[in-house]
């Protein structure tokens, strides 16, 4: 609605494509980081330029349709559910896999260089709980989001189901009800 009060930004459609201009760069930036957290990045740079530079979203971005919002949702829930299965194994750098010995087998010593991947940068239930969020996002956007959220959700129980029913884990199956909350919740209410 703030881009909306100039009847001119009404009229002409620049109002509505700011925030799918915004979406855009938000897609970008949660490809780099989703690809940079499980490869290389030099990857995450090709991914994210991949992505940034498709003519179908470049046209979108600037296009007041929905579909820019949805897959920048889209794509954060799925680092935020990335970092949380991350985290929900212990992920840190010495549990990455490591390309070793020229490129042929894989190792646990190799060196910096050819390291992969980066530790989660939130804690598994913050993870599990912005994922949530983006995904009441998503839901909000377009009914596609209800079946990112139902498939997402189940996941998220077998991934807190296989972590067992240790004391660490308490956080973790507290914001999984949470998360299952507000997945509920928010088509319910709409």
């Amino acid at each position: 609605i703030p881009f909306l009060i100039n009847d001119w930004m009404w009229r002409r459609g620049v109002g509505g494509s700011i925030a799918s201009m915004i979406a855009y760069v938000l897609a970008v930036v949660g490809v780099f980081r989703l690809v940079r957290g499980r490869a290389s990045r030099f990857a995450a740079w090709l991914a994210a330029a991949l992505l940034g530079l498709n003519p179908n979203l470049l046209y979108m971005q600037s296009t007041a349709l929905t579909e820019s919002i949805f897959l920048a949702a889209m794509i954060w829930a799925v680092v935020y559910f990335d970092e949380f299965v991350r985290g929900c194994r212990g992920a840190g750098p010495q549990n990455y896999p490591t390309l070793a010995k020229g490129w042929r087998t894989w190792g646990t010593q190799a060196p910096s260089n050819f390291s992969f991947g980066i530790a989660p940068r939130l804690p598994a239930a913050k993870a599990l709980e912005r994922c949530g969020m983006v995904l009441g996002a998503a839901i909000l956007t377009r009914y596609d989001g209800w079946v990112l959220a139902f498939v997402i959700g189940c996941a998220a129980v077998a991934v807190v189901l296989r972590t067992g029913a240790s004391e660490a884990s308490r956080g973790v199956r507290r914001s999984l009800a949470a998360f299952l909350l507000l997945c509920a919740l928010t088509p319910a209410l709409w």
